[in-house]
Formats: structure tokens, C-alpha cells, sequence
């Protein structure tokens, strides 16, 4: 069919689908790969007045040129985004668009999350304040040993020299 001259005529046939449907599959950002499962789908369903319909991957795979392994893929894709429901070889457009996991809603829903951990953590009022505190946390006092003499304290500030090894960390650092 596409070897001949492109002459697209509803008389031909054609894919009746409510707008309200299509409307919703405009919105959807999906893979190319998938987009091409769903075009199928559409095809082989709504095209022959179907609601589900036994579509083999195979058939896919001819109408699109997808490998076995991408079109599997794409087809799990699919379910779990509950765009297409699956029952066995039967599969068809989940009609209920309310029910599509869209990447837009969890962008959404990590941006809600985002902004909860931003309120929640200590805002800095200025670059200084920032300098400060970390000037702050590398000039502390490290302990390291038992604590029990003051030989085992060591001071990022003044680093002990003598006998023993000069030890200087940052906090966090791993101890060797």
C-alpha cells in the first residue's frame, strides 16, 4: 500500500476516532517508538471498529519496522503508562485518558516534592553567610583516638607537628 503513489481517500478506508480521544493523545509526550506502537494500535482497533483486538507483535512489527525486543518494550511501556490495556494478545487504547501516567504528572510531582524539601531546609541570606559557616566547619577541632589526653585533639588551624604524624582532615573525610 505505501509502494503507490501517496492518493490518501476516505473512500479507502480510514480510522474513526472521538476527538475527545485524540485531543488527549495530542498532550501525550511519548517515545517515537511508542508513538508508533500507539498509531498501530489505533489502527488495528479503531480501524476495524474494535475496542481491544488480538494484535500480534509481529504485526507491529511490520506496520512499523520496529525489532521484536523494541516493540515488546514499547508495548510494556504502554501498559504501565495505562495508555493501552493488555489482556494477554488482546490490547487496545485505554480510552479513560484520566488514567494515563503522563511524564508531565510526575514532573509535577517531583517539582511538589522539589519545592516541599525547599521550604523545609535552611534558606542562607547571603554568599558571606555561606563562606562563614564552611570557614566555620573546616577550622573545627577534630578528635581523633579516645579522647582521654590532649595529644589525640588535632586543630585544622594548627596542625601538630613532632613525633607523631601530622593528621589534618575535613569533616566527612575518610579516615586511612
Amino acid at each position: 500500500m505505501l509502494d503507490q503513489q501517496p492518493n490518501p481517500q476516505t473512500e479507502n478506508g480510514y480510522t474513526m476516532i472521538a476527538n475527545e480521544l485524540l485531543e488527549a493523545l495530542a498532550l501525550l509526550h511519548l517515545p517515537t517508538n511508542e508513538w508508533q506502537v500507539v498509531l498501530v494500535v489505533i489502527r488495528k482497533t479503531y480501524g476495524f471498529k474494535k475496542k481491544v483486538d488480538r494484535i500480534a507483535n509481529f504485526q507491529i512489527m511490520n506496520s512499523t519496522g520496529l525489532g521484536k525486543e523494541v516493540v515488546s518494550r514499547a508495548l510494556h511501556n504502554l501498559h504501565k503508562k495505562r495508555v493501552i490495556t493488555r489482556d494477554g494478545k488482546f490490547i487496545g487504547i485505554n480510552k479513560d485518558y484520566s488514567q494515563w501516567k503522563l511524564a508531565k504528572q510526575l514532573t509535577n510531582k517531583l517539582a511538589e516534592l522539589l519545592t516541599e524539601l525547599a521550604e523545609s531546609s535552611t534558606k542562607v541570606s547571603s554568599p558571606h553567610v555561606t563562606q562563614k559557616k564552611k570557614e566555620t566547619i573546616q577550622n573545627k577541632d577534630i578528635y581523633i583516638g579516645d579522647g582521654k589526653n590532649g595529644k589525640d585533639r588535632q586543630s585544622a588551624e594548627r596542625p601538630r607537628t613532632g613525633g607523631k604524624t601530622n593528621v589534618r582532615r575535613s569533616i566527612g573525610a575518610p579516615l586511612r
